[in-house]
This record gives structure tokens, sequence and C-alpha cells, in this order.
């Protein structure tokens, strides 16, 4: 399913974009909070692949079929929500005996091979 305009179907917004690619406007492009099957169907008609996928990925929240999707099609993905919003620094599964919550929640996604983006709102939140 496709959104936010139901009325576009999906293939031809991607081919407008390999279109834009092929003219120079735009140097590699992406997706972002896919389902596994919507990639899938997504590089069937593709001529131009996507280069990252982005989407939220936490230990919470780990989308492991589209990581393994991803590394199997060589696309790298990215995390745009690594630490669940805040919600998953409270998890056991994040106790370490060296790193802070945080640190162990970017780990366990880099440890995948996922890009983390992490957002802060403090400046000590992003020296951590």
């Amino acid at each position: 399913r496709w959104s936010p305009d139901e009325n576009v179907p999906f293939d031809e917004v991607w081919r407008e974009c390999e279109e834009l690619h092929r003219e120079g406007k735009v140097r590699a492009l992406g997706v972002c909070n896919m389902s596994a099957p919507q990639l899938e169907r997504l590089l069937e008609f593709c001529e131009i692949r996507p280069a990252v996928y982005e989407t939220e990925s936490h230990i919470m929240h780990q989308r492991q079929d589209l990581v393994d999707l991803c590394r199997r099609e060589k696309i790298a993905m990215l995390a745009h929500t690594p630490l669940g919003q805040g919600t998953v620094l409270d998890s056991a599964l994040l106790a370490h005996d060296t790193l802070s919550p945080a640190q162990a929640a970017l780990r366990q996604n880099l440890d995948r091979g996922v890009s983390v983006l992490p957002g802060a709102e403090k400046l000590s939140e992003i020296d951590e």
C-alpha cells in the first residue's frame, strides 16, 4: 500500500525519481518505512536500485527481515530512531558493564550492520 496519495501508483513515483537521478538532479535514491514485501516489489521493477533504506530499528523493534533483505540486496540500512524515542533506554536487554544504555542501543544496531541516526535534545546526550 502506498501513501500519502494512494491515487498515484508507487511504481510511477519511483520512475520519476529514477528520471531525476538520470538527469543528475539527485545523486542517489532511497526509501523509508516500507515493508519487506514492498521493498521486494520495488526491486522487481526498478532500473535504479535504492542506495539506502531508512526505518525505525532498535532493540525492541529489530526489523530483522529488513536487515536480512537489505544485506542480501546490498542496500545500506539506516535506523532513524535507534533509541526508540528514549523508550529502550530502560530495557534490561541493554545492561552492559562499560556502555551507557544509549551507547549499548546504538552498538546493537551497528553490530548488525545498521547505520544509526540518533536524535538528542541536550548537548550532553550528543557527547555520550
